[in-house]
Parts: structure tokens; C-alpha cells; sequence
């Protein structure tokens, strides 16, 4: 969704690993921030949300950095989220009907672990999701994710694009 008022191009500071990246802000509340990643200045492919009291730091950058400017030269900073999808729930329940994988971090394992499915469940307190196995299959495994434990979700990227191209070929 494009937006008169262009997007922030953020260095942030997440999760308890202290990990950072460059990202365009696409969405932000009280509730979590969805972000596309910067990589060697241009915007890579897919979002993540990350909850919002993980966020350790997160500062803009100056217009005149490269960064910057390629966003802005290539019309990246107009490209908005619906803020709504900010609030986990909402956020799974767009996933879920658009049938899209998601990666899943929870705070036990923080940023050092993406567990990968399809949501197949979807509830109040918690979510389920079909697992893909490192073979690029579905396992027969089902995890379970209370909400409160989730501290990022990443979908549309290029792994899990290639992933699901994957699955659809050979489920």
C-alpha cells in the first residue's frame, strides 16, 4: 500500500542475542514492527515481524547514507503495511488465509532458531503449524506456538518462496 509519508530506514536492534539489521519500517505500534531487511543497501525480498519489547534499539539513518537513498531512488519507502497486521493475532490469521509458510522465532531459542510450516491452526492463545522438514517436506510433524512465546515471524522471503515452490512440486 503506498504512503505520502515515506517509511523510516532503520539500523534495529533485536531479541536477546543482540542481533542487528538495516531495515525499511513498514509497519509500527505499540505491539511489534514489521520490517523489510536491507541487505548491501536494497531492500530484500519478504517481512518480519518483531514483537516490540524485543526491540533493544532502533535509530534512523541519516537521508544521505546510501541507504537511504536507493530507497529512495527506487520508490521502496512508500511501500506501507497495514498497521493492524502489527498485532500478532491479525498478522497469523492474513497468514493463514494466504496460505503463505511463515518462520517462526520464540523466545526460549530467540534468534537462533527458525522453525518453518504452514499454520493449519489458529486460536486465541496459540497457533499450530505443519512443519517442513531439511528435505523441503512436510514431516507429519505439528508444532504448537502460544503467542505470548513468539518474538518474530518472517514470511515472503526468498528461502521460504523457494520452499514453498518447493512443497507445491512435491508435496
Amino acid at each position: 500500500m503506498p504512503s505520502p509519508t515515506p517509511c523510516r530506514v532503520v539500523t534495529l536492534e533485536w531479541d536477546r542475542g543482540h542481533e542487528s539489521l538495516d531495515a525499511v519500517v513498514r509497519a509500527e505500534s505499540e505491539h511489534g514492527v514489521i520490517v523489510t531487511e536491507v541487505i548491501d543497501f536494497a531492500s530484500a525480498p519478504g517481512l518480519r515481524w518483531i514483537r516490540r519489547d524485543e526491540i533493544l534499539q532502533m535509530e534512523d539513518y541519516n537521508p544521505d547514507l546510501a541507504v537511504v537513498r536507493l530507497a529512495d531512488l527506487r520508490g521502496t519507502r512508500v511501500e506501507t503495511v497495514d498497521p493492524s497486521l502489527t498485532e500478532l493475532p491479525v498478522l497469523l490469521q492474513h497468514l493463514q488465509r494466504t496460505d503463505q509458510l511463515v518462520g517462526v522465532y520464540r523466545e526460549r531459542t530467540g534468534s537462533d532458531e527458525l522453525l518453518v510450516g504452514e499454520i493449519i491452526e489458529l486460536t486465541a492463545a496459540l497457533f499450530r503449524i505443519r512443519d517442513v522438514d531439511s528435505k523441503t517436506r512436510y514431516d507429519g510433524e505439528v508444532t504448537e506456538y502460544p503467542l505470548d512465546e513468539v518474538i518474530r515471524i518472517d514470511w515472503g522471503s526468498t528461502y521460504l518462496t523457494a520452499l514453498t515452490e518447493l512443497l507445491r512440486a512435491h508435496p
